[in-house]
């Protein structure tokens, strides 16, 4: 919902869901990068605590702030407030609006995240939704020939991203979770698994752990990527993990 504010000065934009909702005493908290609520019950794994860290920045860059109100097992509304015009801005600031753009790759990314969630899909395909809508990075590069590298991540934009960074020097295999993961690795063993760790079905650590008992795979170099705090967890799953010796 997007309304003008009682005072008439500010614009503000609220989001609101009918989700898990919020519990009370973590509300404080939200806005802390790499934060997430332990033992949550969520639609998916995927996510690192950074968005709504962001989004107060980006709001506060602006002279403006983000609330919440929350219940739990109702839902949420985050309410966006930001004062009209630029003069409370600092002048460095500022830019002029008439150089700024929106093209077709812009649209192309929310049309690949929309597409990612209905059955079938995977990343990186647009089907039939038009040249306008096709990548920037579409063109084809020259065939890698390095190792062939094993990328599992939940997260489309970052499966995409990190799969951009590395096809032009490596063969890239993708899969949206460790039980694809697992099963392409052992179809077609890979010289290096690059994952992340929390995901559903089967997150990074099951995968390390399923990957050292298989004797195809026990040799087969790991890097788990995550941006979760804390040790514990990983070296105990490290630690549990069948080794070569």
């Amino acid at each position: 919902m997007v309304k003008v504010s009682d005072a008439g000065d500010h614009a503000q934009v609220t989001v609101q869901d009918t989700g898990t909702g919020i519990p009370k005493e973590e509300i404080p908290n939200l806005f802390e990068r790499f934060r997430r609520i332990e033992h949550a019950r969520r639609r998916t794994h995927e996510g690192s605590g950074i968005g709504l860290a962001l989004a107060n920045e980006l709001a506060r860059m602006h002279g403006g702030e983000i609330t919440v109100q929350s219940t739990v097992n109702k839902g949420s509304a985050f309410t966006i407030t930001i004062p009209y015009g630029a003069a409370h801005l600092p002048a460095g600031r500022v830019k002029n609006g008439s150089n700024l753009h929106s093209g077709g790759t812009g649209r192309a990314a929310y049309v690949q995240e929309a597409l990612s969630w209905l059955p079938g899909n995977q990343p990186g395909t647009f089907e039939d939704f038009g040249s306008d809508l096709e990548p920037a990075t579409q063109a084809a590069s020259p065939a890698a020939e390095g190792g062939r590298v094993l990328l599992v991540d939940d997260n489309i934009d970052m499966l995409d991203y990190v799969r951009q960074l590395l096809s032009d020097r490596f063969q890239i295999t993708t899969a949206p979770n460790g039980r694809v993961a697992l099963e392409r690795a052992l179809k077609d063993v890979p010289e290096l698994v690059l994952s992340d760790v929390m995901m559903p079905e089967m997150d990074g650590f099951q995968l390390l752990h399923e990957l050292r008992r298989n004797p195809a795979t026990q040799s087969v170099p790991v890097i788990l990527l995550s941006a979760r705090a804390g040790k514990s967890r990983a070296w105990k799953a490290w630690r549990q993990a069948p080794m070569i010796i």
